[in-house]
């Protein structure tokens, strides 16, 4: 009669579990989150070197796109670093670094370029991939 009994609740036990229901409010998909970071990143690094592609960028203007790209990640290291600023302050000077770089990127570019650059980023901001201030000047 126990083998009986625990065999019942055994069985029970693994019909309740494999029985259980997700429950999603309506109009939102279920979405695998390990993953979503992962394509959110791999496709903003693609959707960027799509727009460099799209500006036919000459070899000078590369090199020096890189060098004000490192230039700001090692300020934006050294910022983030900087355990005398508050978060308020590290957010301002990022902030400004990131104007900088972006007048910065702006100067290496031709007026073709720019209105290159300028539309592809709006279509970035419309996609949520770029922030709004990369479209001003």
């Amino acid at each position: 009669m126990k083998k009986i009994s625990t065999l019942l609740f055994l069985v029970f036990s693994i019909a309740m579990a494999s029985a259980q229901v997700q429950r999603v409010k309506p109009g939102v998909k279920p979405a695998d989150t390990s993953s979503a970071v992962a394509n959110n990143v791999s496709g903003n690094k693609e959707s960027k070197k799509e727009m460099m592609r799209e500006l036919n960028l000459t070899k000078e203007q590369k090199s020096k796109l890189k060098e004000i790209k490192q230039a700001n990640k090692a300020k934006t290291e050294q910022v983030m670093n900087d355990e005398k600023l508050s978060a308020d302050e590290k957010k301002a000077q990022l902030k400004a670094l990131h104007t900088a770089q972006l007048k910065n990127t702006l100067a290496v570019l031709n007026d073709e370029q720019k209105a290159t650059f300028k539309q592809l980023r709006m279509q970035r901001q419309k996609q949520g991939k770029a922030d709004p201030e990369m479209t001003a000047e």
